[in-house]
């Protein structure tokens, strides 16, 4: 436990969390995911991280596979949100950009655009990969 609260320290204070925190916070601006645990949602946004990012498409498949695999959610739905998705993903972009937060310690210029279509990239991600197993 002191190891893994050391190494969240280290990787907080040197921005290694920034947009997968940063959306964190933009997402507790919605109640329908009070619910959630915290680990449960940083896991979702680090895949949106990964989007926002443009890593290869290989590597943001793998840790939504991951994910599934240790039961993590890799959809908005599993997160509670449901409905008018390009809504709830705006909102967490708008919340996430706000002044302060680790948003803005994203090694990409990032804006309210660029972190919905993140979020909704990686929604219809997951639901593509699903699709094709079954």
């Amino acid at each position: 436990m002191e190891a893994n609260t050391l190494l969240s320290s280290i990787g907080f204070e040197n921005c290694g969390c920034s947009a997968a925190h940063g959306m964190h916070g933009g997402l507790t601006a919605l109640s329908e995911t009070h619910g959630m645990l915290h680990g449960e949602n940083v896991a979702f946004w680090t895949l949106c991280l990964l989007m926002l990012e443009n890593r290869p498409i290989q590597e943001i498949e793998e840790m939504i596979r991951f994910c599934e695999q240790v039961g993590l959610p890799t959809t908005l739905a599993e997160l509670g949100l449901t409905g008018d998705l390009r809504y709830y993903a705006n909102r967490i972009a708008e919340a996430s950009l706000a002044e302060g937060e680790s948003t803005h310690a994203c090694p990409v210029d990032v804006s309210v655009a660029l972190v919905s279509d993140s979020i909704l990239a990686v929604d219809a991600t997951t639901t593509r990969m699903r699709a094709a197993r079954h």
